[in-house]
């Protein structure tokens, strides 16, 4: 079984990649979690992924609030084969230290780590709107991912550096305050009211107002940016340069170039 969180396509496509060529099961951890907890039966599996992104070197909050909720029902002498594959877009950071903790605390072992890079979909410093450039990175990273198959099948590890370890925990210090939600901005003109954003938001942080328009409820999310990359018109943004940095959803084409019509 493999466990998914994905705001923009990029970790999903990974995990449902691994899942394809181990013939396993890949499962969003939005689908197999109820508001209150996350109960996992393990018994009788021989392996047990996470794929998730790399948020300033380290897990997404969502992902982070998962892991707290998460029950996991596994005989101590028959636990499985558990890795983890981080998608990033500049450098991958140490998620895996938080993710090691979080199951260590659940009585399971993180075996090994893995990462792949991908299209980094943070506009509000990353340009997505070279289409060529993103199609490269994406096909660089098939060649990742079966790479990652066949350390999986001889059940290789790898470890972080002590050094990139030091680098990732001083970045996801600035993380807490970078989810602030009064960063959004709606350009309402825009805005058609379709209601994608809020239906999307995996921390139910937006809620439409009387016209339709979204308002982010909540001071903090995860920083996903999947309310920004989904809106059809372009109407959300996120600083003075997300808007001509373009949109990107894993897959899709011509998106970006539509943001400045």
């Amino acid at each position: 079984m493999i466990l998914y969180f994905s705001a923009t396509g990029n970790s999903r496509h990974v995990a449902l990649a691994i899942a394809a060529a181990r013939h396993d099961v890949a499962l969003s951890m939005e689908e197999a979690a109820s508001p209150y907890t996350a109960r996992l039966d393990l018994n009788g599996h021989r392996e047990w992924g996470f794929v998730f992104p790399s948020y300033f070197g380290g897990l997404p909050a969502y992902v982070l609030q998962y892991l707290h909720r998460m029950e996991v029902l596994c005989r101590p002498d028959e636990q499985p084969f558990t890795y983890c594959v981080a998608t990033y877009g500049s450098v991958v950071g140490n998620p895996a230290a938080q993710l090691r903790r979080e199951l260590k605390a659940c009585g399971l072992r993180l075996h090994a780590a893995y990462a792949v890079r991908m299209v980094d979909v943070y506009t509000p410093l990353f340009d997505v709107t070279n289409e060529a450039a993103n199609l490269r990175r994406e096909q660089e990273a098939e060649l990742q991912i079966a790479e990652i198959v066949k350390a999986i099948d001889q059940r290789r590890t790898h470890r972080v550096g002590p050094l990139s370890a030091l680098i990732a925990h001083c970045e996801y210090g600035f993380y807490r305050r970078a989810r602030r939600t009064s960063a959004f901005r709606l350009e309402a003109a825009r805005c058609t009211g379709c209601g994608l954003c809020a239906r999307h938001c995996p921390e139910h942080a937006i809620e439409p107002d009387a016209e339709g328009h979204p308002v982010w409820t909540k001071p903090q999310c995860s920083l996903c940016l999947r309310c920004l990359h989904h809106c059809p018109a372009f109407a959300i943004d996120r600083g003075p340069t997300s808007r001509r940095h373009g949109r990107y959803l894993y897959g899709r084409r011509a998106a970006a170039s539509e943001a400045e019509e």
